[in-house]
């Protein structure tokens, strides 16, 4: 027998059809999850999404989820279909980063079987994504502060300071000597960069 319950009469209940959820089967909802027999009148006051959907994000986001629900970053419009402020992270996106693509930095781990992407450990520190271009030679306990030189717009070091930063101030005729006259190329690990530290700047090394 053909139902007299529409969809307008569903907008009136306490669980008004958006999105994505107009386009779903009644009976994907509307059914006893023990007797599969139909069940019209919910005896839940509240439906969350986790009852219905299989969470993706593994254990990630349990308190987030039990706060706010997954409609703190997904829409009922799709589940691809996300509103996610990163400013409110650990690690607000700015410079170069804004243009980077997510699964960069977000990914793909197989966890009990299953394969989710990873999100509240995702790397934070440069050294996690970037190579030493140095080799080591800023390191201090393991640890390269990239920030104290460069920034995160782009790769040059423009919080540099010469007269700042090292114990060999450029004074008088040196602030028109060319940094590759001191800093002369040397090898790492295959690879190659200027040295920078440890340099002797006593003047019989130069002259």
């Amino acid at each position: 027998m053909p139902t007299l319950f529409g969809m307008q009469m569903h907008q009136d209940t306490r669980f008004p059809l958006k999105g994505a959820h107009q386009a779903v089967p009644c009976m994907m909802c509307h059914v006893n999850t023990e007797t599969r027999a139909s069940q019209y009148t919910l005896s839940k006051e509240t439906v969350t999404s986790r009852e219905c959907h299989q969470g993706p994000h593994g254990d990630q986001f349990l308190k987030r989820i039990a706060r706010e629900g997954c409609e703190s970053c997904h829409t009922v419009s799709a589940w691809s279909e996300t509103d996610v402020n990163h400013d409110l992270t650990r690690f607000p996106l700015i410079g170069g980063h804004l243009q980077v693509a997510c699964d960069r930095c977000h990914k793909e781990v197989k966890i009990s079987g299953a394969s989710m992407r990873v999100y509240e450990a995702a790397p934070g520190e440069c050294q996690d994504c970037h190579p030493d271009r140095h080799g080591g030679q800023f390191a201090r306990g393991g640890i390269v502060a990239c920030a104290r030189c460069h920034t995160q717009v782009n790769w040059k070091a423009t919080r540099f300071d010469h007269g700042r930063d090292v114990r060999f101030p450029l004074l008088g005729a040196f602030v028109s000597v060319a940094c590759e006259k001191c800093h002369t190329p040397i090898a790492y690990s295959g690879d190659t960069d200027r040295h920078y530290r440890p340099l002797d700047a006593t003047c019989s090394v130069c002259h």
